[in-house]
């Protein structure tokens, strides 16, 4: 598995996964995102000092998104894998990896919906705590020194 620092050209990607019927089933907006609009902005974030957006890469392939954005003192993190490349711990693998690439002191908040059972165990197993909980959401949080 490798995190490579995402580009223009993975907008693809990005929009594919946000828009798949798993990833709204869970998200806060679970309408799907016209194109034009997820357009405007992954190109107004993904260059943003402070947001870090990763590609997941196994075989050789795009097999999922992992994206950080600044919000006030922490991070907001969200995750997503390919479905055919998931339950092969490449979301744990990613999680990993990021204290190598963003080579800085932050906070990462996660907001899980309750019914997202595998992202739970997945940011549980990458060390984050559940700090509070929310109407629809278990907000986690790790810290990354």
């Amino acid at each position: 598995m490798i995190l490579k620092y995402a580009s223009e050209n993975d907008i693809g990607l990005f929009y594919k996964l946000r828009n798949s019927l798993i990833s709204r089933s869970y998200a806060k907006h679970k309408s799907k995102i016209k194109y034009k609009d997820h357009k405007v902005w992954y190109l107004l974030n993904y260059k943003k000092k402070n947001n870090f957006f990763f590609v997941i890469i196994f075989k050789n392939k795009k097999s999922g998104y992992l994206r950080i954005e600044k919000k006030n003192n922490f991070y907001d993190i969200s995750i997503c894998v390919v479905k055919k490349y998931r339950n092969m711990s490449l979301g744990t693998k990613a999680l990993s990896a990021i204290n190598k690439k963003v080579n800085r002191k932050m906070i990462l908040r996660a907001k899980v919906n309750y019914k997202n059972i595998s992202s739970i165990i997945l940011f549980l197993k990458s060390g984050f705590y559940i700090k509070s909980c929310e109407t629809k959401n278990l907000v986690m949080f790790k810290n990354i020194t």
